[in-house]
């Protein structure tokens, strides 16, 4: 397993085919150690060992499949199409949901300026609505005193009025 996983590391395979009783460590810390760093790499268990529970543990450990010896040429045939075909499929949808993902961050970020946007524009409106009645209070001082007094009164009564009601 030593050399196998030396190949691994040196190049991208598809497929790689094991069994269980190799040289170093198992075929099973082989599965795992290529499902953990190879992501891409297919495995398919071939062992001698007609054992259900070693058949799981190899599957859930990431073996895409297992074959018992003595086999026919097609078992492994029809397991090495499955896994290469699995393979593929996993491959695209990780790729999908990567493309999903940068999509969901890019419209969030879009989200956000808009709400700056809207933000801003507010603020805005809110200081020109301000500028309009200051400016329209100026003007009304300008025709007579009696209206300037009137609306600097009715502005104080307003205030305290504001005040007492708990608002700013």
């Amino acid at each position: 397993t030593v050399e196998a996983r030396a190949k691994l590391d040196e190049s991208d395979y598809e497929l790689v085919l094991t069994d269980m009783n190799m040289p170093g460590d198992s075929g099973m810390e082989l599965i795992e150690d290529v499902t953990a760093n190879h992501p891409n790499t297919a495995t398919v268990m071939i062992t001698g060992q007609d054992d259900t529970s070693l058949a799981n543990s190899a599957l859930e450990l990431g073996a895409y499949g297992y074959v018992v010896k003595p086999f026919q040429g097609n078992e492994v045939l029809i397991n090495v199409f499955n896994a290469l075909r699995r393979r593929t499929l996993e491959i695209d949808n990780r790729s999908h949901r990567q493309r999903l993902e940068q999509m969901v961050q890019e419209r969030t970020a879009e989200l956000w300026k808009a709400v700056q946007d809207l933000e801003w524009a507010r603020d805005e409106l809110e200081a020109s609505r301000s500028e309009t009645i200051e400016k329209l209070s100026i003007a009304a001082e300008f025709r007579d005193d009696e209206t300037a007094l009137h609306i600097h009164r009715m502005s104080r009564y307003c205030a305290l009025l504001a005040r007492c009601a708990g608002a700013d």
